[in-house]
């Protein structure tokens, strides 16, 4: 969510079947309003082991996002975080009006637990080994205390590229920084 050149980057790493996640999704949305286009939310996959219909979740949602629904399938997932079998899944999928035959063969493409193996081994490269966490401008908050806590990080780093972007400093550079 958000454009690609916003001056405020943020990672959410997630698990759809960990229940602290499931506040996390629902606080985050109140900062998707707030923030606008000041911000790029990226989303990072990180099913976790320990929960086992982490990894079909994950896939579906990346199915739903080949089809661009995944923040509406993303929803769905935490919403109805108990049901994640296979029907569940299916079902969540016709219910946004995705086409459920490339659904069921987007879920089996290899390509799509590479992309979630590619996730969870950044996170963990950046010590985010649990669920949630959070990596904002380079910045890594693990855990979920609010929207305001995680409101008031991107806050700061809002104000510190308004700074450098004042000062001249590339959008790029300033990412950097």
């Amino acid at each position: 969510i958000g454009p690609d050149d916003a001056p405020v980057k943020v990672f959410i790493i997630s698990d759809f079947q960990c229940p602290v996640c499931r506040r996390a999704a629902n606080g985050s949305h109140e900062l998707f309003d707030q923030f606008g286009k000041d911000v790029q939310w990226i989303f990072w996959q990180n099913p976790l082991d320990m929960h086992r219909k982490a990894l079909p979740t994950s896939k579906a949602s990346m199915a739903a996002f080949r089809q661009g629904k995944f923040w509406q399938y993303h929803d769905k997932l935490f919403q109805n975080q108990r049901s994640a079998d296979e029907a569940s899944l299916e079902g969540f999928a016709t219910e946004l009006g995705l086409d459920l035959a490339q659904f069921k063969k987007d879920m089996e493409d290899p390509e799509l637990l590479k992309k979630i193996r590619s996730d969870q081994a950044a996170a963990e490269n950046l010590g985010a080994r649990g669920t949630p966490a959070f990596v904002i401008n380079g910045r890594l908050q693990v855990g979920w205390g609010s929207a305001a806590g995680i409101g008031s990080m991107i806050k700061r780093e809002q104000a510190e590229m308004k700074k450098l972007l004042e000062a001249g400093t590339s959008l790029k550079d300033a990412l950097a920084k």
